[in-house]
């Protein structure tokens, strides 16, 4: 996994200006061998393979595959899941490196049916909502059996490096996906659920859902030096197509009939009796996202302390959709953009580094929630994002690091309105403060321990109801405590996790309040050999002492936390 903060719009183009997570296949090593069988309380099982080596002193190989049953908390929420992914490395000469790679995954789960604020009839109290919430068992199933989201996903990356000398390289990738998913589901007809817990179920159907994005970028790294000032220069173009397909047939979103939270039933897929099935219309391209954008870094050293970051991305989006008077695919956003970044580190003493960032970033646009009116109009516009940081960076103890930082971002507020339509208006502030501190403290103990503290503000003046307001499902506080001690025993350690959220609101009316919540985690892993063999074995309990919590609040969706789980 790699973590890009602060000026991920340089690499990644349209993002989310809190950044991005990219996730890297293990790359092939010496004589690797790794099985691991796993399961849990809810009733997973499974068995993962890791293996690795070399064919030849050029080719190397690492291979990754799982077979498993996957079990969540929710009652009769279960189904298999496969993934095999492959890494060949290739380096036909000494400057020249070729990588390939594949995956393949493979889900399948039942729906549950969420609630969400919307899903609440107006007639309900705040209170009698809270009460619903309150009294709902989360391991209680709303969906139907024949609810599936079968998802198979396939990912072919090409990676090519060339040395051109000892300070400048040349480096092209390329990558395709094909991703099918047939979705049906049983989910909580908006505006149907009562205060007696009655609400009406609706199914949602739309097989044959494809995605194939295809992307590529080509970029130039070197070192050199002018005036004095050494240089490390990144000159590359990037392009994306990402096409998205869907069935779009008739009476797509019919209503089965009267259920309860508390006593659900199951019906038949629609068909007989009064409800009419829903049909299979013709899988076409109902989305196009294009874009092409050329960018320069620069990382100038400009003394043994100092290092200034400048950079300049510019960017063309191109969105096409079928959500017009003619429902044919026509360009409904197309503009570009040039996204400057700024950056400045400065090292006083040795293993101390104080920095500062400025970036602007473009986001791709928010997708429209599936319970919001204009939900067939498929996502929100891309818009501008603005974002500036200042930390540090302290190495306090031997392979320990502190990190702290001030951060303010600035971005347009995407929120469902009283109308039930999914849209901008005014923008969200995200100002606060990070600390984090990892690394070994002694031969017996690891630490992980971050703290943030988030000052989040709507700016929306013509929304008086929500102008002032923290956003939804932002906390101001939120602790994580993460440690792991050998025991004198050989080959045994134990460790602990502390997770704790502060309160949020889940509408940005701030009119329902969610409770901070605390979740304990314990775990023990004991390694030994089984004649050649290293053996591990690992017990780790979830939420041990079974709080029942709100997890997550987003666009008013309450996903509840998961009860006490062994794995």
């Amino acid at each position: 996994m790699e973590i890009i903060k602060g000026p991920s719009a340089i690499r990644y183009g349209f993002t989310l200006p809190g950044g991005v997570v990219n996730y890297v296949l293990k790359r092939p090593t010496g004589p690797y061998s790794w099985i691991q069988t796993f399961g849990d309380t809810n009733g997973s099982v499974g068995i993962h393979g890791d293996f690795g080596g070399k064919l030849h002193e050029k080719f190397g190989y690492r291979i990754n595959a799982v077979v498993a049953r996957e079990a969540t908390f929710v009652d009769n929420q279960a189904g298999p899941r496969q993934m095999f992914s492959t890494f060949f490395e290739w380096q036909p000469l000494e400057k020249l490196r070729i990588d390939l790679e594949a995956e393949y995954q493979y889900r399948e789960l039942e729906s549950q049916a969420t609630i969400r604020t919307n899903s609440f009839d107006a007639s309900v109290t705040l209170e009698e909502r809270r009460q619903l919430i309150e009294d709902f068992d989360r391991t209680t199933f709303l969906g139907q059996e024949w609810g599936t989201y079968p998802t198979r996903n396939f990912i072919g990356s090409l990676g090519v490096v060339y040395e051109i000398s000892d300070n400048w390289s040349a480096q092209l990738k390329v990558q395709q996906m094909n991703l099918i998913r047939d979705q049906k589901d049983g989910r909580i007809t908006p505006g149907s659920l009562q205060a007696n817990s009655d609400f009406q179920i609706q199914v949602y159907f739309d097989p044959a859902q494809v995605r194939n994005p295809f992307s590529m970028e080509a970029f130039v790294n070197g070192k050199f030096s002018t005036f004095g000032l050494q240089h490390q220069l990144s000159v590359g173009g990037a392009y994306s197509k990402n096409p998205l397909s869907f069935n779009g047939g008739p009476n797509s979103l019919p209503i089965l009939g009267p259920l309860n939270i508390f006593a659900p039933v199951i019906y038949g897929f629609p068909g007989t009796g009064d409800v009419l099935s829903p049909e299979a219309g013709l899988t076409r391209d109902g989305m196009v996202f294009t874009q092409q954008a050329f960018y320069v870094t620069d990382l100038i050293k400009v003394s043994k302390s100092l290092e200034i970051l400048t950079a300049l991305r510019w960017t063309e989006q191109k969105n096409e959709d079928v959500f017009n008077t003619n429902g044919t695919l026509q360009t409904s956003y197309k503009d570009h953009i040039i996204v400057p970044n700024f950056g400045i580190i400065y090292t006083p003493v040795e293993k101390l580094n104080l920095y500062g960032s400025y970036s602007l970033g473009i986001t791709n646009g928010f997708q429209i929630p599936g319970d919001a009116d204009n939900f067939d109009e498929g996502f929100l516009d891309p818009v501008e994002t603005e974002q500036f940081e200042i930390g540090l960076k302290a190495e306090v103890f031997k392979n320990g690091l502190l990190t702290a930082a001030y951060f303010d971002i600035d971005q347009p507020l995407a929120f469902i309105d009283e109308n039930n339509i999914f849209r901008y208006g005014g923008s969200q502030r995200n100002r606060g403060f990070e600390l984090t501190l990892a690394g070994q403290i002694n031969e017996e103990a690891r630490v992980i321990i971050g703290g943030l503290f988030m000052d989040a503000e709507i700016d929306n003046p013509t929304e008086p109801s929500i102008n002032g307001n923290r956003p939804q499902s932002v906390p101001e506080f939120q602790l994580n405590a993460f440690a792991e001690y050998k025991l004198p025993i050989k080959g045994l350690d134990v460790n602990a996790g502390i997770f704790h959220t502060g309160d949020r609101f889940a509408d940005n009316e701030n009119t329902f309040e969610v409770a901070r919540y605390t979740r304990l985690d314990l775990g023990a892993r004991y390694g030994f050999n089984w004649g050649n063999t290293n053996m591990t074995a690992r017990l780790n309990v979830r939420n041990v002492t079974n709080n029942e919590f709100l997890e997550g609040l987003a666009f008013g969706l309450f996903t509840f936390g998961a009860p006490k789980t062994e794995v």
